[in-house]
């Protein structure tokens, strides 16, 4: 059995939904648009971001399960096409 082979996320509808894990990825954007969900890569300044959020919530007394990074806009294929 295999651990990590989806990500569940909330669409901006509210609604429950499931992509493939991308091992790299370290959250997702979801085009308002086209709907596409986009994996958002791994980069030092997003993990920094999100060890100092760590930081804060157990500065505050609180211990996190799971911080997940999530974006929804545009996606660059609908801004170029004007899909808005």
């Amino acid at each position: 059995m295999q651990v990590g082979l989806v990500q569940r996320y909330t669409d901006s509808s509210r609604t429950q939904r499931f992509a493939l894990t991308e091992r790299a990825a370290i959250g997702l954007f979801e085009c308002d648009s086209c709907h596409h969900v986009i994996p958002i890569q791994q980069d030092p300044a997003l993990k920094a971001a999100i060890e100092l959020v760590k930081s804060h919530l157990s500065g505050h007394g609180m211990t996190e399960q799971e911080i997940t990074l999530s974006s929804h806009g545009i996606c660059q294929d609908c801004n170029r096409s004007g899909n808005k």
